[in-house]
């Protein structure tokens, strides 16, 4: 089991200045440096390597040996093992930044000028499944990462990156299915060049309408047919609703879930009973 006060950071080197090729091999020593951060590093603390500037990846993983090597000239040095070689799929900048839960992360930020940053748990759990699950190969790394996907049975709403219960990191069983962006994205491309808008199917509520510029072209895209219900199946655009955060969670509050049509129904019966109404269309 790994040490409860274990950190998590993103150790960044430039695509030129290193010879990745050299480095990355899987049980090689290596040395590194900060000018900022040295005195947090600890031993046994979880590394993922990435590659900066034009490419901008994720390219090793590994953990501190030696957190304390030197410090010379401003310059803190510290011990690191590789625990993988070179990935064969690298995560990159615009994949990772497509997940709510890694947004904030300061390594993902512009301008951003350091060589290693603190990212939390749960932001390094989802990190090391985006890193093991195109890399069959990566196992025995951190087991208990690897113990906590494959027992995760729990199902909720597609708009969740990760779930948390009782401090231990768990990702939610939607991340463990292959999802195609590509489909999401022609999804409101096709709602917008229909309706010029993304307003819920269910209650009419447009992000942009109610939050300005930060709700642009937001909203969350629902799969009307589970993706549970097929190991691999060719997803039409008929079958993916747009929906707001509210209704997309009611829609998956029961089994069997709610249908877009239902819950659009409900929604308009109770507006009239109430005599309020929940359309920002």
């Amino acid at each position: 089991m790994p040490d409860t006060a274990m950190n998590y950071w993103v150790v960044k080197g430039s695509a030129s200045g290193n010879d990745w090729e050299a480095m990355l091999r899987q049980g090689k020593l290596g040395t590194w440096w900060t000018s900022k951060l040295g005195d947090r590093l600890q031993r046994r603390d979880r590394l993922f390597f990435w590659q900066s500037s034009p490419l901008c990846r994720i390219v090793a993983l590994g953990e501190i040996v030696n957190p304390h090597v030197s410090y010379v000239g401003g310059k803190h040095r510290y011990r690191v093992r590789y625990l993988t070689g070179w990935l064969d799929r690298k995560p990159t900048i615009t994949e990772l930044r497509s997940f709510p839960a890694l947004r904030d992360a300061s390594f993902l930020k512009q301008g951003a000028a350091s060589c290693i940053f603190p990212i939390t748990v749960l932001q390094g759990s989802l990190l090391f499944y985006l890193a093991q699950s195109p890399n069959q190969n990566l196992t025995g790394i951190w087991s208990d990462l690897e113990a906590a996907f494959r027992n995760t049975t729990q199902t909720e709403p597609n708009d969740l990156d990760y779930a948390a219960s009782e401090g231990n990191a768990r990702l939610v069983e939607h991340l463990r299915r292959e999802r195609n962006r590509t489909l999401v994205l022609r999804k409101k491309n096709q709602t917008l060049r229909k309706h010029g808008r993304l307003s819920c199917e269910c209650c009419g509520f447009n992000f942009q309408n109610f939050y300005g510029e930060p709700g642009r072209d937001f909203c969350e895209v629902h799969h009307t047919k589970p993706l549970a219900d097929a190991v691999e199946r060719t997803t039409p655009l008929d079958d993916l609703a747009v929906v707001c955060s509210n209704c997309h969670r009611i829609i998956h509050r029961k089994k069997p879930m709610i249908t877009v049509g239902q819950l659009s129904t409900l929604v308009k019966k109770e507006s009239k009973k109430t005599g309020q109404t929940r359309f920002y269309a």
